[in-house]
């Protein structure tokens, strides 16, 4: 999922979460965290991930 072409890859954790299109001049990946299934990016996340927002 995550790769260099992307200029910023974000994992979203919540409930109920759906990724509309944004249009933005930035390539984003982004994913729900919920539908990880690869172990080693859910470690990398766990390891090198930081909160940008929380409520």
């Amino acid at each position: 999922m995550y790769g260099e072409e992307s200029d910023i890859d974000l994992a979203l954790v919540g409930e109920d979460l759906d990724i509309d299109e944004l249009y933005l001049p930035y390539k984003f990946d982004l994913i729900t965290y919920s539908r990880i299934e690869n172990k080693d990016l859910i470690d990398h996340i766990k390891g090198v991930g930081v909160t940008i927002y929380e409520r």
